[in-house]
Order: structure tokens, then sequence, then C-alpha cells
């Protein structure tokens, strides 16, 4: 894995904010409020604004952080529908664990 620098700032009275580089327009930005919300933004340096904003729960958050860390999870998927990386449908009720 590449060294990649992660930017941290103090927001006081808030909270940290975290600044990844994506590429060279954009960094993903992470405001993870002392109360328990984040807020991930996809942000271009140039920009006034953020170019997307979601607010996140603690408990959205960590799927999502899990997620992209490659985690298991069971999914309940709709009958019919393969989750992507299945070679087959799931029946309705049933669980599938993704690799």
């Amino acid at each position: 894995m590449e060294h990649i620098r992660v930017g941290a700032q103090r927001l006081p009275g808030i909270g940290w904010r975290y600044s990844v580089p994506i590429d060279a327009d954009r960094h993903v930005t992470i405001a993870v409020e002392d109360g328990g919300p984040r807020h991930l933004a996809i942000v271009d340096p140039s920009a006034d604004d953020a170019l997307s904003v979601v607010r996140l729960s603690e408990e959205d958050a960590s799927v999502v952080a899990a997620l992209l860390t490659g985690a298991r999870f069971h999914l309940e998927v709709p009958a019919g529908e393969a989750p992507r990386g299945t070679s087959r449908p799931v029946p309705a009720q049933a669980t599938s664990a993704t690799a």
C-alpha cells in the first residue's frame, strides 16, 4: 500500500476534520462531531463549496466504514435479486454473506 497523507484538524467545540486526497482535483473530507454524527464530503480544493455532502449517524458511518474495509456482512436481499459479486439470486427471507 502506498503512503497516503491524511490531514487532521481539530474543530473546537465540534470535533475533528480529516482530509484524504483521492486524485489531483478532489479530496474526501470526513468531519466527526464529538456528539456522534459524521459528515462525508467530496471536496474540490479550488471550489468554495463541497461537491457533495452526506450526513451519517454513528451507526451508519460504522457500516459504511466496514464495507469500505472489506468486512463481511449478512445482507437482506429482495426476492430474485443477486447482490454484486454473487452468482445466483438469493431467495426472499434468506441472508447471504459477501466476500
